[in-house]
């Protein structure tokens, strides 16, 4: 994996393995308030907890989601909840991993009509959510999850993820 950091706060990793990521500014530092604002629902900060994040491509992530889902097709994120108990190396608690495939992240967003930084926050929080503990299996768990999703956009002033949009209405603070 060719690895490019992009974001040292705090326990937060953040790297590029995939080409159309690259043409996008400031993704470390949206990536980083979009998770923050997710562990803040747990009363969780970078200062607790480890994490990394890969953006990745199609590809990588095709072969991923037929590994581990059984589904040889891209998703847009998957999340890997690290064992309980693991550390980073200064000691914090290593919630696990989350990587993303640039061509299905950028497409949903383009027909949801949304930013694409708006969409790969969204789709951060929810990726965080999972690190977490929490899933979307049950309609009772998914009302939840949504829930949570739609407070941490709200608290980044961006618009509710599961409400048409246009891109134009959405404001991604810099």
């Amino acid at each position: 994996m060719s690895d490019s950091d992009i974001s040292g706060s705090g326990e937060l990793e953040v790297k590029i393995d995939g080409d159309g990521w690259k043409q996008h500014c400031d993704l470390g530092k949206t990536i980083t308030r979009s998770f923050e604002a997710a562990i803040a629902l747990e009363n969780l900060s970078l200062a607790d907890i480890g994490v990394t994040i890969v953006l990745s491509d199609d590809a990588t992530l095709a072969q991923l989601n037929d590994q581990w889902r059984s589904k040889p097709k891209p998703t847009n994120i998957l999340s890997f909840p690290a064992p309980e108990g693991e550390k980073t190396e200064s000691g914090k608690n290593y919630l696990g991993d989350m990587i993303l495939a640039y061509g299905v992240v950028a497409s949903e967003a383009g027909e949801q009509g949304k930013a694409l930084e708006t969409h790969l926050c969204h789709l951060v929080i929810h990726g965080a959510l999972h690190l977490l503990g929490f899933d979307h299996l049950e309609d009772d768990a998914a009302r939840q999850m949504e829930k949570l999703e739609r407070t941490a956009m709200k608290t980044l002033n961006l618009p509710d993820p599961y409400l048409p949009t246009s891109a134009k209405q959405e404001n991604i603070e810099r």
